[in-house]
């Protein structure tokens, strides 16, 4: 595995205090998270607005390249409903990208993306989960990251399950690292020979 570090300080557990609500509940251990433990949060929308979204701030580095990635699975989210992932950097640009439900099927969608993103992520991982995500250059210190449930619906009580989100200083997605209340480090899993 390649070395990194997740830079999310809680990657799992979103009612954290490190995670702002917007206009969302969070139901903890809702279902089964892609790892096969009932770890995933469920996030419903309170209806209140398109920004109905759990976010969280993080300290990156100006000019460098990371890679944000979350997994998340439809619960009642409307077919056509629009999920997006986003960066936003404080006093910089929002790198967002979207995607779309047909019922427990994800695509990709365009409406909502913003920023210059790179190596774009949909992956299905089994059971209704997929991984979703991209690459960015930061032009900034501060990101909030953030995943807005519908911004479709906005005036939709609908909601998603999720797990597992990082934040990387990596030009593509790695391995998921576990993280439960500081940042979680990987090392390389290979040994230097002398």
């Amino acid at each position: 595995h390649i070395p990194t570090t997740n830079l999310v300080t809680y990657s799992e557990d979103f009612t954290q205090s490190a995670w702002t609500k917007n206009d969302v509940t969070i139901t903890s251990n809702s279902t089964t998270a892609p790892n096969s433990t009932l770890t995933a949060d469920k996030i419903t929308k309170d209806g209140v607005s398109a920004n109905d979204r759990i976010k969280d701030d993080v300290t990156v580095s100006n000019s460098t390249v990371y890679n944000i990635s979350a997994y998340v699975k439809n619960n009642d989210v409307v077919v056509g409903g629009r999920t997006t992932i986003a960066v936003r950097i404080s006093g910089g640009t929002l790198f967002r990208k979207g995607y779309q439900w047909n019922n427990n099927t994800l695509s990709f969608a365009s409406n909502f993306d913003s920023g210059t993103r790179t190596n774009e992520i949909l992956e299905n991982v089994g059971n209704g989960w997929y991984r979703i995500g991209f690459s960015f250059t930061s032009n900034g210190t501060v990101a909030d990251i953030e995943l807005d449930v519908d911004r479709q619906n906005a005036s939709d009580t609908t909601s998603l399950f999720a797990w597992g989100f990082q934040l990387e200083e990596q030009s593509q997605a790695t391995a998921y690292i576990k993280s439960d209340g500081i940042a979680a480090v990987r090392k390389s899993s290979t040994t230097n020979l002398i």
